[in-house]
Formats: structure tokens, sequence, C-alpha cells
């Protein structure tokens, strides 16, 4: 049997339940409509960001990342990309081997839906 082809995931809206604003940035293409978002404590906003994929220190480098932040989570800034067939996250300025799966649906491949909660981030799969 073959392999599904791995594609990239595609956060399609971002969910504050903070109740602070949270600032989500894609910097592998910041200027594109959609790659920066601003959300109201307890608001939602919708996006259209690719998540990178990084596969070494070199691709960090490089902006192939997402940024999450805001002063209402646990962590204060999260980097975010794939790797592999998973969603990462870290919450220090660097690339990592280790970096955890984000939690909730990390498998790449879907559109996604983040939830931004006083206890960290969680990726849910969304159907469009």
């Amino acid at each position: 049997m073959a392999e599904e082809a791995m594609g990239v995931a595609a956060i399609k809206a971002i969910l504050n339940t903070t109740g602070s604003i949270v600032t989500v940035k894609d910097h592998e293409d910041p200027a594109k409509a959609g790659h920066y978002v601003q959300v109201r404590p307890n608001d939602d906003e919708a996006c259209d960001m690719w998540v990178p994929w990084c596969n070494n220190s070199t691709d960090f480098l490089a902006g192939h990342y997402i940024t999450v932040e805001g002063t209402g989570l646990p962590d204060k800034k999260y980097w975010i990309w794939q790797f592999d067939s998973y969603i990462k996250f870290y919450t220090s300025e660097r690339w990592s081997p280790y970096a955890k799966s984000v939690p909730g649906s990390s498998y790449g491949n879907k559109n996604k839906v983040v939830l931004i909660m006083p206890t960290g981030l969680r990726f849910a799969n969304i159907d469009m």
C-alpha cells in the first residue's frame, strides 16, 4: 500500500481564550495577507498560514517558523514549525530535534484551528 504524500498544515483560524492580546506571525512570509494576526482577548480571527517546513537550524535561521506570543500564556512565546509528519513547538528561539509535537492534532496535512488558552496551545483539525 502506498503512503499518502505529506502535505503542509494550514492554520485557518486562531481562537484566543486568554485575557490578553495574542500575536501570531509567520516569519517565512510575514508580508503575505493573513500571515500576521493580532487576536483580542476572548476573540477569534481568521487567517491563512501554512506551517513552514523546518528540518534543521539552517531552516530556522531562515525564518521557517511561526511565533505565537502573548502575556496570558504560560510560556510567553512559542516557535512552531512542521518537521517530518508533525507540527512541533519549542519555547526557546532555536530549532531543536527534541521539540515536542503540539498538543491536540499535531499531524500535518490538514487545516487547523489554534486554540490559545491560559494553559497553553492546542491544535484541532477543521473541515473547510
